[in-house]
């Protein structure tokens, strides 16, 4: 099954990335920093939140006795 697998995507952008020529790159980085600029993009908490598990898990909540109704 691994060897069927397609690579990640972040592989395939990465290779088709550097296929582009030098001048599409520049035009892709200055279109994507503009867009980070006009989302004021420098003043938001990015940094990544890392979770393993089932993506269609669901969380079950729990009320604990004489916990007044808060849900753990």
């Amino acid at each position: 099954m691994v060897k069927k697998a397609p690579p990640p995507l972040q592989e395939n952008f990465v290779r088709q990335y550097q296929e582009l020529e030098e001048w599409e790159q520049h035009m892709i980085i200055a279109s994507l920093q503009k867009v980070a600029a006009m989302m004021d993009a420098e003043n938001i908490d990015a940094a990544p939140v890392v979770d393993v598990g089932f993506i269609d898990r669901q969380v079950e909540l729990q009320v604990k006795p004489g916990a007044g109704g808060k849900t753990h």
